[in-house]
């Protein structure tokens, strides 16, 4: 199923590419995190930001699955883990750090169509992430409404978290 314009093979090695560090330049989540009210609203927003990450990574691999008949492994990394990758596309470079594109076409005919059904999943991947991201602000407000955590949020105001080092003896 594939949705690209024709290329040149050398154009699509190309835009395989862009579309590779694409997915890494375009994980520009933390400017989309929502205002917060105070300290227990923002606490509550990081727990709640990763589980929603984690749901929206399950929506997308089974999206990728339906589309293309392609199971793939999400993995995160950079800062705050903003950037999402399907390993089997990135080759190793040590660390946590983000690694060049791990795919060569064949020659042929059939190697041509396999860089095309790559570069359909990439922009996939790029086009859902940079949405998701697009749309914390609202998916926040939206989980707040659904769990009605806003008095609980109001009634913390002036508040701060507290934590008392506790003692007592070894047994």
């Amino acid at each position: 199923m594939t949705k690209t314009k024709k290329l040149t093979r050398e154009q699509l090695e190309e835009t395989l590419s862009q579309e590779w560090r694409n997915i890494h330049h375009n994980a520009s989540i933390s400017s989309h995190y929502p205002e917060t009210k105070n300290e227990y609203e923002n606490d509550l927003f990081w727990r709640w930001l990763g589980d929603h990450t984690s749901d929206m990574i399950e929506f997308l691999r089974e999206d990728i699955k339906e589309q293309y008949g392609e199971e793939l492994k999400f993995y995160s990394c950079g800062r705050m883990g903003a950037t999402i990758y399907p390993d089997k596309y990135m080759q190793s470079v040590g660390g946590s750090g983000f690694g060049p594109l791990r795919f060569s076409m064949d020659e042929g005919l059939s190697g041509y169509n396999d860089g095309l059904r790559v570069l359909d999943i990439l922009k996939t991947i790029n086009n859902f992430w940079h949405d998701t991201v697009k749309d914390l602000p609202e998916a926040w407000k939206q989980a707040k409404k659904d769990n009605d955590w806003q008095a609980d949020i109001d009634n913390h105001d002036g508040m701060e978290s507290y934590q008392a080092t506790l003692w007592r003896k070894k047994k």
